[in-house]
């Protein structure tokens, strides 16, 4: 008879792949790496991550959506941090080294958000929702610049420059 899991060791479990996933994702690229690696990786049966996620896609969908929110708390705490302190001028430009500092000691969750083309991400409403509130987060300070008056222009057309560079 199967063990019957609570809430509580399901997430951990999903974590966990997610973990496992993420390493060989950016290492081999989504392609080169199977469900059964993925097993082989965490200890378990082939058929365990089934249990836990439709398919690869789905797993490679929770990787991204997880790096992509990971990315975004750590602007969003930068921006705050300066906001704490207000000054709102210096907050504009703390996403970006926020950004740099999350691609540095986050090389592979990075990876996972722009080295990798997924065709389906419009069938994962939290990735689509994570995509975007780390594109909205780079906009942020620009947003309370132009609130404030001290910004003048197309914000969302700096934003996506600001993101660029």
């Amino acid at each position: 008879m199967p063990k019957v899991l609570s809430a509580a060791d399901i997430d951990a479990f999903r974590e966990k792949l997610c973990d496992v996933a993420e390493g060989l994702f950016a290492a081999k690229g989504p392609d080169g790496v199977t469900l059964r690696e993925l097993a082989v990786a965490m200890g378990v049966s082939s058929m365990t991550p089934y249990r836990y996620f439709r398919d690869k896609d789905a797993i490679l969908a929770a990787v991204r959506t997880r790096a992509f929110n990971r990315f975004a708390e750590a602007m969003e705490a930068a921006g705050a941090k300066l906001r704490a302190t207000g000054k709102l001028d210096a907050a504009a430009g703390q996403p970006g080294n926020a950004y740099l500092d999350f691609a540095l000691k986050n090389r592979a969750a990075y990876r996972m958000m722009f080295d990798v083309s997924q065709p389906t991400v419009g069938s994962y409403p939290d990735l689509v929702a994570a995509m975007e509130r780390a594109r909205l987060t780079m906009g942020a300070g620009i947003r309370e610049l132009a609130a404030a008056g001290k910004f003048r222009g197309d914000v969302e057309k700096a934003a996506h420059i600001f993101w660029s560079q």
